[in-house]
C-alpha cells in the first residue's frame, strides 16, 4: 500500500469501516510509515476534540422546543422530503450549516434532545455517548493476530474491558477461552489482600460481531479500589473455534468428539486506563413478596454503567422443602416490557450478610416502572432407585425412573477396576435436570471412585445447545439450564484386587419448576448518586 492509498483511507480506518484485509493493510503502512503515522494521530486528536467541543455546545431551550413540535408522532422515514427554495445570505447558510454539524456531531444529542426511537443504540453506546465509559483505541498484533482495546467501563459494582480479536492472516476464528489465559500483572497494586484470589482471574463473555475474522468479547473484573489507575492486562494465549462444520458434529455427538482447536501463544499486554464512574443508590424500603412460601424483602439496589445490584433477603426453611437456596433468586428486572436478566442464575453474599443478585445495567431506565421477576425455582427431590449388578445380565439394560429410561451402558468389571456407563437421554419436557448417582462395590474402603458426566444446555425458548468447554459462550444463551445425559462411573483397585460393582443407586434429584412470576415494587427512592 502507497502512502496516498493509505491517507485516503485513514477516516474508515479510524471508523472500523474497512473491510479486515483492508484495515490489516492500513494498520502495516502506519507501523511502517512515520509521515503517515503521524498524519493519522493528527486526524485521531482532530476528531476527538471536535465531538468534545461539540458536546459543549449549549442548544437554546427555544430550538428544543421548537424541534420536538415539528416531530410527527409516529416513526422517523427514511424518504427524503422535498425542500422548499428560499433566498437566503450565504453567511446565514454556513452559520446554521457550522450549528447543525456540531450539534449532531454529539452523540448525546439524541438522547437528551430529539429521543428518536428510530434510532437504535445499543446500552454500551449509550454509556460511551453520556460520559460513563472511555472508548479506546489500544491495539497489539503477534503472529497475525491484531487485539483491540475498545472500551472500558467501570464503576463501584464491576470493571469491564471490551476487545476486538482480529485474525489478519486466514479465515480461522479465535478466542479467549478462559481465565488462565489472561492475567493482570499489577492485580495486588490495584485490589487488598482481601480481594486477592481466584477471582481476579475474571470472567469472559463473548459478544455478537458483524465483521468476519473478527471475535469481540468482554473482560470482566471486580471494581477497582481507587478512584483511577492503571490495569497492566496480559492475555497470554488464544485458542480457535470450531467452523460451523465442527459444531454441527459437535452438537449432534454431544460433544463426544473433538476438533482441530489450535493455539497461540502470546502475550498480548496493555496498560489500560480505568477510571470509577459514579453509581445511582435507591432504598426500596424493605418492601416483601411471598413466592412459594419464601418471604423476599427487598433492601437497596445500586445501579452503575456496568450493572445493577439488587440487595435483599429472605425467610426460608431449608430443612422442611429441601431446596437449593441458592438457585432460588430473582431472575430479571422488568422495566416496560423490557428484560434485564441475572448476570450468574444464582444469588452471593455481601459483607453485612444479607443477599445480592447483579443483573444487566438499568442506569438509563424509569426505575418507577420497576418489577421483579422469579422464573423458576430448583428443587431437591429424593425419589431413589436401587439397580443391582450381576454377572449374569445383559447390557445395554434398561430402566425407568421419573419418566424417563435410564441405560446402563458398557459396563466392565474385573482386576483392579470396574466401569459402567449410564445414559439418560434429553428430551423436551423432562423435569429433572441431573440425577444424584453412586455406584457401591463390595469392598469401598479399598477402592477409589471416580465420576465423571455430560449433558447439553437448554435456553428458555427450548433451543439445544451443545455442551462444549468455551468460556464465554454460555453467557450468550438465553436463560440456559443443564441437563445431564451421560454419566461415567468408576472404581480403581488400591491393591490391583478384583472391583466387584454390587448396585447402581439414584437418590434423587434435581428439578426445575416454573414459577413466571413477577412482583412491581411501589417505592423507589434514590438516596445517592455516588
Amino acid at each position: 500500500m502507497n502512502c496516498e492509498t493509505c491517507r485516503n483511507n485513514l477516516l474508515e480506518y479510524y471508523d472500523y469501516l474497512l473491510h479486515d484485509k483492508d484495515r490489516h493493510r492500513v494498520h502495516m503502512h502506519l507501523d511502517q510509515c512515520s509521515t503517515c503515522r503521524e498524519e493519522y494521530e493528527e486526524v485521531t486528536k482532530t476528531l476527538k476534540d471536535f465531538h468534545r467541543d461539540a458536546s459543549t455546545i449549549e442548544i437554546p431551550s427555544s430550538f428544543v422546543e421548537n424541534v420536538k413540535a415539528q416531530l410527527p408522532a409516529e416513526k422517523h422515514s427514511t424518504k427524503p422530503t422535498q425542500m422548499r427554495k428560499y433566498k437566503i445570505g450565504i453567511p446565514v447558510v454556513l452559520l446554521i450549516t457550522t450549528f447543525m454539524i456540531a450539534l449532531f456531531a454529539s452523540t448525546s444529542f439524541y438522547y437528551s434532545v430529539l429521543d428518536f426511537t428510530s434510532i437504535d443504540y445499543d446500552h454500551l453506546d449509550r454509556t460511551i455517548a453520556e460520559g460513563y465509559g472511555e472508548e479506546f483505541h489500544m491495539q497489539e498484533e503477534h503472529k497475525g493476530i491484531l487485539i483491540t482495546i475498545t472500551e472500558v467501563v467501570a464503576d463501584e459494582l464491576a470493571t469491564h474491558i471490551y476487545y476486538e480479536l482480529e485474525n489478519t492472516k486466514d479465515d480461522e476464528i479465535y478466542s479467549i477461552q478462559g481465565g488462565g489465559q489472561f492475567n493482570i500483572e499489577n492485580s495486588q497494586e490495584i485490589w487488598s489482600d482481601d480481594h486477592q484470589g481466584w477471582f481476579h482471574m475474571g470472567s469472559h463473555k463473548i459478544l455478537s460481531s458483524e465483521q468476519e475474522n473478527v471475535e469481540r468479547g468482554r473482560l470482566e473484573f471486580p471494581p477497582i479500589e481507587e478512584s483511577e489507575t492503571i490495569m497492566q492486562l496480559s492475555i497470554n494465549s488464544i485458542a480457535s473455534l470450531p467452523t460451523e462444520e465442527e459444531y454441527e458434529k459437535l452438537t449432534e455427538m454431544n460433544n463426544s468428539m473433538s476438533y482441530d482447536m489450535k493455539e497461540i501463544q502470546g502475550p498480548w499486554h496493555f496498560e489500560v486506563p480505568i477510571q470509577l464512574m459514579p453509581v445511582n443508590e435507591y432504598d426500596l424500603h424493605d418492601q416483601s413478596v411471598k413466592v412459594e412460601g419464601v418471604e423476599f424483602t427487598f433492601l437497596k439496589l445500586i445501579s452503575g454503567p456496568t450493572s445493577t445490584q439488587l440487595n435483599y433477603n429472605f425467610q426460608f426453611d431449608r430443612h422442611e422443602q429441601s431446596m437449593h437456596l441458592d438457585t432460588f433468586s430473582p431472575s430479571a428486572l422488568l422495566i416496560d416490557g423490557e428484560r434485564f436478566d441475572n448476570f450468574s442464575y444464582m444469588s452471593q453474599y455481601d459483607n453485612t450478610g444479607d443477599y445480592f443478585v447483579v443483573f444487566d445495567s438499568i442506569l438509563f431506565e424509569d426505575t418507577n416502572k420497576l418489577s421483579i421477576s422469579f422464573d423458576s425455582i430448583r428443587k431437591n427431590n429424593d425419589d431413589s432407585i436401587v439397580i443391582e449388578l450381576d454377572e449374569t445380565m445383559s447390557f445395554p439394560h434398561e430402566v425407568e425412573f421419573l419418566d424417563s429410561h435410564i441405560t446402563l451402558e458398557e459396563f466392565e468389571q474385573g482386576e483392579g477396576q470396574s466401569s459402567v456407563v449410564i445414559k439418560d437421554e434429553y428430551y423436551q419436557g423432562r423435569s429433572h435436570e441431573t440425577l444424584f448417582i453412586n455406584g457401591v462395590t463390595d469392598n469401598y474402603e479399598n477402592h477409589n471412585y471416580s465420576q465423571s458426566s455430560q449433558g447439553i444446555f437448554v435456553d428458555r425458548h427450548g433451543e439445544e445447545h451443545s455442551y462444549y468447554p468455551f468460556n464465554g459462550q454460555m453467557e450468550s444463551l438465553d436463560q440456559p439450564l443443564f441437563y445431564t445425559t451421560e454419566y461415567k462411573i468408576g472404581f480403581d483397585s488400591i491393591n490391583d484386587d478384583k472391583v466387584t460393582l454390587k448396585e447402581i443407586r439414584i437418590d434423587g434429584y434435581i428439578e426445575n419448576i416454573e414459577i413466571n412470576k413477577s412482583f412491581p415494587l411501589e417505592q423507589v427512592k434514590l438516596i445517592d448518586d455516588r
